[in-house]
């Protein structure tokens, strides 16, 4: 279970990670904002439809359909795993390595996106939940709002912002409860021997939390998608 009072520094990378409740060979993290997504192609998994009445025409409308999701990139999975492996208490001589720390993502209770692609295009949808958390965010755009996405798309998107607001489900450790038994045993008639033992049991206990996450910040179209995902069509 992710340790929400226990978040780990990932230095030099732009992700968010925690320690686990029960193994230091696990970790939970996600960049710390949301993207576009890689689409099985291994392109980005954006794509613009824009149409006009003639080739030099501005565009009548169009359709921009995007996907955004919190994966990780490699260097940033080891970044993490770095960051887990970096807590572990090392091995003594002749003790065998500790496996490899496993990096997973959180495990999401609720959550909403909302996006700001151009001047006067925006976008809202609902997170799977599940995995990377993707959010398929797919619009209609009329003649302005085409037009300024063109602009927008043509300097990937220079401006746009995108921000997930949810609840990750998370945990805090118990306290250990600590108890003092008094044992009195009379031998003699009048001596009373008295023994006091201290002992403190871990309780095992966790408290079930839900862990707030605001994740913003900008939304960069890559350069790869600029001609690929872009359709014109004349009417």
């Amino acid at each position: 279970m992710l340790d929400a009072s226990t978040q780990l520094p990932v230095p030099g990378s732009d992700v968010l990670a925690w320690a686990d409740l029960d193994s230091p060979d696990l970790v939970w993290a996600l960049p710390a904002r949301p993207r576009i997504a890689t689409a099985q192609d291994g392109l980005p998994d954006v794509s613009l439809l824009l149409y006009r009445r003639g080739a030099a025409a501005k565009p009548d409308g169009g359709q921009l359909n995007l996907t955004v999701d919190l994966a990780l990139t490699q260097g940033e999975r080891e970044a993490a795993a770095a960051a887990g492996a970096a807590r572990r208490t090392p091995p003594r001589p002749g003790e065998p390595e500790p496996p490899p720390v496993e990096v997973k993502a959180p495990s999401w209770i609720d959550g909403k996106v909302h996006a700001r692609l151009a001047s006067g295009v925006e976008a809202d949808g609902q997170p799977s939940l599940l995995g990377d958390n993707g959010c398929l965010l797919a619009l209609q755009l009329d003649a302005t709002q085409a037009a300024a996405v063109q602009d927008a798309w043509s300097a990937g998107f220079p401006d746009a912002t995108v921000e997930l607001d949810g609840t990750i489900d998370a945990a805090n450790a118990g306290a250990a409860a600590a108890s003092t038994a008094r044992f009195a045993h009379n031998s003699t008639p009048g001596c009373e021997q008295t023994s006091t033992h201290t002992h403190t049991v871990a309780a095992g206990a966790r408290n079930a939390v839900r862990l707030p996450l605001r994740l913003h910040g900008p939304l960069r179209l890559p350069p790869a998608a600029k001609t690929t995902r872009r359709t014109d069509l004349t009417l």
